[in-house]
């Protein structure tokens, strides 16, 4: 299989790379052969083409990856636990391309899946998984089986038999789900859409003031990155300290000798000298130094994160890593250490710090609520959870209250809908979703199955599924899963034919039309 880089504009070829059944890293020997010798686990690499995805950092051929001339990127397979971090992505195991519904069609939020049939619900069972997904900062909503239907299909005489579940009545509901932890994720998403936030190769200082409300808090106060470019300025015990992940993933990080003091606004901060040192402050004042390795080596993929770190780790934790209490005056400064002196002015006189700055390239004070970035170089941010606004050290400050035990496969809510979906997008705080009608309790039908009643709503059943009798539109609440409004649409949308621009939404109908919304 060939993979092709063209450049837009002109067509011309800017790679090409060459993907067959030899191992890359012993090309004598077939690829089969890589994870397991005995053939006994059949998880090869991906080799099925499909639509192509992609993000800042990595293209996707469903679950494979490959960077940006085409090289894949990790060709042995994940443990089907490992969905989270570098990698996670929605893709299909069968491919966006098959809308048959086939009721092991699944769309994943993660990395991988076990082997073929026998475990295709391996994957479901630690990441959000369904017909259809809609992903948006740290949210995703979904249309999947419920949990006890996330099961391999046994047949009788077998330790795993039970009637209900294994005989395949499947029972789909629609959910509302954080990609990592449980409970709301109060967490502040900032924005780089000129990469003016990249750190590598260069000094860089991160500072905040912060409240806790009792000893021992832990969790990402300011964090980027992950286990191979990033860093983190997080709490560990109520101790803050300063991560770095320079050298493709050398972790340094220092740990102050002492903790926040409880109740009260505390001014910390991390900073990666030009030595390189990384040193961390409680006040104004140096709580601990250590040498670092190196500088960070790349620009972070992911999003710079306030208030937890959902994925990939910049620091010496386990994601998620949530912190509880008010958080006000973050400021990113790159390509500039801040000095002790500076510090410690900071602390001093917070309202009085220089706006602009040099190297000042984020500024968010939070007074007015939002996350707007007053440094001037529009990195605001998108707030998520249930973000309250209190009053802060400068003016107002923003409250973070992340109960969540971290365990995955806790939602939101769920919800049971009249209709089955076929097409879905976050519009706003609203999800719209489409698809014909749910006529049929299939728990009950599996009870019932013989009665005249039940026959008759089972062939009205295949004549919704078959768009004979129209479909349904619901908007919903991305908050509550609560539906806001609804109506009947006279032709069923194709398998997600709906898309968001310009603030319109738009239809792709299975008769050829397309339907486009505004003022949602």
């Amino acid at each position: 299989m060939r993979m092709l880089g063209l450049d837009p504009a002109t067509g011309a070829l800017l790679y090409e790379t060459l993907h067959d059944d030899m191992d890359p890293d012993n090309p004598a020997q077939n690829i089969q052969y890589r994870h397991d010798s005995t053939l006994s686990n059949k998880r090869i690499p991906v080799a099925l083409p499909d639509i192509l995805s992609c993000d800042d950092d990595y293209i996707y051929m469903r679950a494979q990856r490959f960077d940006f001339q085409g090289v894949r990127q990790h060709i042995d397979r994940y443990a089907v636990t490992d969905q989270t971090g570098t990698g996670a992505h929605i893709f299909g195991s069968t491919g966006f391309l098959d809308d048959s519904w086939f009721h092991r069609t699944y769309w994943i939020w993660g990395k991988d899946q076990t082997e073929s049939w026998a475990g295709w619900m391996d994957a479901a069972r630690e990441t959000a998984a369904g017909r259809i997904l809609s992903k948006d900062g740290p949210s995703i909503y979904g249309y999947g089986r419920y949990a006890k239907y996330v099961t391999e299909v046994a047949v009788p005489g077998d330790s795993s038999w039970d009637a209900k579940t294994c005989a395949t009545p499947i029972e789909y509901r629609l959910f509302g789900a954080p990609l990592a932890v449980s409970g709301w994720i109060d967490v502040l998403n900032s924005i780089d859409p000129s990469g003016g936030l990249d750190p590598q190769d260069v000094p860089f200082s991160v500072e905040a003031w912060i409240k806790v409300d009792q000893a021992g808090r832990d969790g990402a106060i300011v964090a980027r990155g992950g286990t191979s470019h990033g860093y983190a300025l997080y709490l560990e015990g109520g101790v803050p300290t300063f991560a770095v992940r320079v050298n493709n993933g050398t972790l340094n990080k220092v740990v102050a000798s002492e903790a926040v003091p409880v109740g009260q606004w505390v001014h910390v901060a991390g900073v990666l000298t030009a030595t390189p040192q990384v040193k961390v402050y409680i006040n104004g004042a140096p709580k601990g130094t250590a040498a670092a390795d190196g500088f960070i080596q790349d620009d972070p993929g992911d999003e710079m994160e306030i208030g937890t770190e959902l994925d990939s780790s910049g620091g010496d934790y386990t994601t998620p890593y949530p912190f509880n209490g008010g958080i006000d005056e973050v400021r990113l400064y790159i390509n500039r250490a801040l000095s002790d002196a500076e510090v410690a002015a900071h602390y001093t006189n917070p309202a009085g710090i220089a706006n602009p700055d040099t190297g000042l390239v984020l500024y968010y004070p939070f007074s007015d609520g939002t996350a707007t970035d007053l440094s001037g170089n529009g990195h605001d941010g998108a707030k998520n959870g249930a973000l309250a606004t209190i009053t802060g050290k400068v003016g107002n400050a923003l409250q973070f209250t992340n109960s969540g035990s971290g365990a995955p496969g806790t939602y939101y809510w769920e919800r049971d809908i009249p209709l089955h979906v076929r097409a879905m997008a976050k519009i706003g705080d609203k999800l719209v979703i489409a698809g014909p009608a749910n006529v049929v309790d299939t728990e009950y039908a599996f009870d019932h199955y013989g009665d005249r009643r039940m026959q008759a709503r089972l062939r009205q059943q295949v004549l919704a599924i078959d768009g004979k009798l129209g479909a349904l539109m619901h908007v919903v609440s991305c908050a509550t899963g609560e539906t806001i409004s609804e109506c009947r649409l006279s032709v069923t949308p194709t398998f997600d034919g709906m898309a968001v621009i310009g603030g319109k939404l738009y239809i792709s109908m299975t008769d050829g039309t397309i339907l486009c919304y505004e003022g949602m």
